[in-house]
């Protein structure tokens, strides 16, 4: 909706976003329909997105039932620090490469080359992802309350990052 309001143009990815079979994966990236996809990220002018969180993930119960101990198996969830796009990123704004292989859809790559990321962010509980996106660089332009940005503040001076 938002897309065709701006005179814009999305495209849903007919796929599940995890998957515990990297063959699975890379199969779906031979698609038809996939590559079209995947030419189409490497050549978009705008991403729209928020953050997601670990907990968020942890309340969704099918997916924490499901696919938490494969996907984060190497991770230590305390390092996570936030989540765009379904990929996991550290404090420090690094994305967690073990999960690459497991994650149907946009690369990390594909991502930061998007010239414009928008991110919108208005949960309070989101400010440490908000950090370590910031940390990232994945953002380059950003709508948040000012009480989140001062949040964010305060947890840079606290960690001293």
């Amino acid at each position: 909706i938002a897309a065709a309001q701006c005179g814009g143009h999305f495209r849903a990815l007919p796929a599940p976003l995890y998957s515990s079979n990297p063959g699975l994966v890379n199969l779906i990236k031979k698609e038809p329909f996939y590559e079209q996809l995947d030419e189409l990220y490497d050549n978009m002018d705008l991403l729209v997105a928020s953050l997601g969180t670990l907990q968020a993930f942890e309340e969704e119960s099918f997916l924490h039932e499901k696919y938490e101990s494969l996907l984060f198996k190497n991770i230590h969830q305390k390092s996570i620090s936030g989540m765009i796009f379904g990929r996991p990123y550290d404090h420090e704004g690094h994305f967690f490469s073990s999960i690459t292989d497991k994650i149907i859809g946009i690369s990390d790559q594909q991502i930061v080359k998007t010239p414009v990321r928008f991110v919108v962010v208005n949960d309070r509980f989101k400010s440490e992802a908000l950090l370590g996106a910031l940390k990232s660089g994945i953002i380059t332009h950003l709508v948040t309350s000012e009480t989140i940005a001062d949040r964010v503040l305060q947890l840079q001076e606290e960690s001293g990052r």
